[in-house]
């Protein structure tokens, strides 16, 4: 759940979910790898949590399909005039922007601005471009605004990338976002 509505999927909720149904002996946990469905309202989630000595270690979640919806479209805003999105779904939808269009990088100084970017950013998004998802009839707007850094490759010769989700009604979200991950991912993936 979110604060201003329910989302077809939470990556981070399902996590949490998942995590307490097996602590609390809801659903038999079984060593050292438990697999179970759960219902989100945008369909089955499988899950795979990873347990030792009765206790979660870590949880897969297979999210639902994700996909670009829009890639690189200009979008006119009132205060940045002309910026380049992409509208993406990955288990909710979003609109993703560059932080270096706003000058700004992700790190936790930058957060309210970040929030307060995002409500226009989102408002026009939903104005302009609009959304509607295939199959899921009553998602038909754009929920959270993501800002991303470009990719980086780090000591380890991998892929790094950092990002911020806003969501309403004006906060940052709490985790790396598994839907806004998934979305990113999807994005990676057209271009």
């Amino acid at each position: 759940m979110e604060p201003e509505d329910n989302p077809p999927m939470s990556g981070s909720n399902s996590i949490c979910v998942a995590t307490v149904l097996l602590e609390k002996d809801i659903i038999k946990m079984n060593e050292p790898i438990t697999e179970f469905f759960l219902e989100a309202p945008g369909g089955i989630i499988p899950i795979k949590a990873f347990v030792e000595n009765k206790k979660v270690r870590f949880v897969e979640i297979h999210n639902l399909p994700s996909f670009v919806d829009k890639l690189d479209v200009k979008l006119q805003t009132p205060s940045f005039g002309e910026i380049i999105v992409s509208t993406v779904f990955g288990g909710d939808s979003f609109v993703i922007c560059n932080a270096e269009d706003f000058d700004l990088t992700i790190k936790p100084d930058n957060a309210k601005k970040f929030v307060e970017i995002s409500k226009e950013i989102v408002r026009e998004a939903n104005t302009n471009l609009g959304f509607k998802h295939p199959t899921l009839s009553d998602l038909n707007f754009i929920s959270f605004c993501q800002f991303i850094e470009p990719l980086k490759i780090n000591n380890l010769n991998q892929k790094e990338g950092w990002n911020t989700v806003c969501i309403r009604p004006g906060k940052l979200d709490r985790s790396p976002c598994g839907t806004g991950t998934s979305a990113r991912l999807a994005l990676m993936y057209t271009k």
